[in-house]
């Protein structure tokens, strides 16, 4: 950590970690959940471990398609969806099931994800709440996962749900999107309102949010729309095929305090010429709550050169509400070594953002071929792009104890592949379990 993130003891969620949200502390030390089958509910499901209770870590012995036929309700804290696990890789769809929600739906604290695809699809009757992911909670870390094809949102973190009218109890904060992939949300498909694409929400107050090096492509708006209350820093992202907008700002929920720190808007296909095609464009919902905004080391289409303005990423009109160094806390919540030029996080989040273990999958190379190639558009169905990718049925390595640890890493290291307990010992003293070093270690993190 560097000396601006102080010297808490805090452990990090895995070695990687960035941002409010890296201190989730996950099934750190908890029970094992072996997914073993791909069904959307019973022993050995993936709904068994994450509706459980109790700190616990979800590893699979199976790879492919989770067909969900409601929302996995995730209502007790203190869980790791480890997805860097499943051997050939899983998705997560509502394809021909009667669900008419998200397949994922976060509602509790210190939650870790990793390495996990969702794609629901067309609902199969009309439905408005059809996200990909719904998140509600504090302490989470989305890592390296892919989100496309919902019908409401793509990605949706909410601060309980608050009104306008009568301010939202924000209980959503020290949250960390980071490698993660958001696109393609279906236009004219079953939401009750016809045309709409909409890709990120971080609002109804929710606050003390790190959205980095993520990629957000083809969608009409809400890429993202912002309606935080506490901080938000914005860093390294690259939006790409905007139809309506890029960034919205919004203060319905109050005074919001944005950092806009070395990303990219990039017009598409399907980018409007007669809108606005600034990469943050700010709205007041609020007589008396503003905007403060921080803008460093961006390009968009007004700003192409790191010796132009800072701000011309914003319309001029509302120059006025930036700020000349950061906001909120007054410092950033990365570190200084994670956060480069907007060049260098282009060519980074091309080929490293999403579920890249075991390896990316056809969806998302065609969306990242996409971007290089300013090309692909937004789309009413799943069917105009190929459908859902399907998966190898990869075998999963021999693990005797079904502690989630692979017996040839546990023998390699001196650990019992007939004792589950040594799963929660830390070998090498550093803070993370043994089945955290697994874990980190086939996420590719150092640790």
């Amino acid at each position: 950590l560097s000396p601006s993130l102080s010297a808490s003891a805090q452990q990090l969620a895995f070695p990687t970690a960035e941002g409010f949200g890296r201190f989730a502390k996950g099934g750190r030390g908890g029970d094992v959940y072996i997914v073993s089958n791909l069904n959307d509910s019973g022993p050995g499901s993936l709904r068994a471990c994450a509706e459980a209770t109790g700190p616990r870590t979800c590893v699979f012995a199976v790879s492919g398609e989770i067909r969900t036929q409601s929302r996995i309700r995730v209502r007790s804290g203190f869980l790791t969806i480890a997805g860097q696990t499943a051997p050939g890789g899983v998705v997560l769809t509502n394809r021909g099931t009667p669900n008419v929600n998200s397949p994922l739906d976060i509602q509790a604290d210190h939650v870790i994800v990793r390495h996990i695809r969702i794609r629901p699809g067309p609902s199969p009757t009309v439905s408005d709440n059809v996200d990909a992911i719904l998140i509600d909670g504090e302490d989470i870390i989305v890592d390296h996962s892919s989100f496309s094809w919902g019908t409401d949102e793509t990605f949706n973190i909410v601060g309980n749900g608050g009104s306008s009218a009568g301010g939202p109890v924000a209980n959503s904060r020290n949250i960390t999107i980071q490698w993660s992939m958001i696109y393609e949300s279906l236009r004219n498909s079953t939401h009750s309102a016809s045309n709409h694409s909409r890709s990120t929400y971080l609002g109804y107050g929710a606050q003390d949010i790190s959205f980095h090096h993520n990629l957000i492509a083809h969608s009409q708006r809400r890429n993202p729309n912002l309606g935080t209350v506490g901080q938000l820093d914005w860093v390294n992202n690259v939006v790409y095929n905007a139809q309506q907008y890029f960034g919205e700002l919004y203060n319905r929920h109050g005074t919001s305090n944005v950092n806009w720190v070395g990303s990219v808007a990039i017009v598409g296909p399907d980018t409007l010429k007669q809108r606005d095609r600034n990469a943050v464009n700010i709205f007041l919902n609020d007589g008396v709550a503003t905007h403060n905004l921080y803008v460093n080391d961006n390009l968009d289409m007004n700003r192409t050169a790191s010796s132009q303005d800072q701000r011309l990423i914003v319309d001029p009109k509302d120059w006025t509400y930036i700020s000349a160094s950061p906001v909120g806390t007054g410092q950033l919540s990365l570190s200084a070594a994670a956060i480069t030029s907007p060049q260098q996080a282009y060519k980074d989040v091309l080929a490293f953002a999403g579920a890249t273990k075991p390896a990316r999958d056809a969806a998302d190379n065609r969306v990242a071929t996409e971007v290089r190639n300013c090309g692909g558009g937004i789309i009413d169905d799943p069917s105009q792009r190929g459908g859902w990718p399907t998966f190898a049925n990869a075998a999963a390595p021999a693990d005797a104890d079904r502690d989630g640890m692979a017996d040839s890493w546990e023998t390699a290291r001196g650990l019992s592949a007939s004792n589950a307990a040594d799963r929660n010992g830390d070998l090498d003293g550093d803070g993370y379990t043994n089945l955290e070093e697994y874990l980190n270690e086939l996420a590719g993190d150092n640790a």
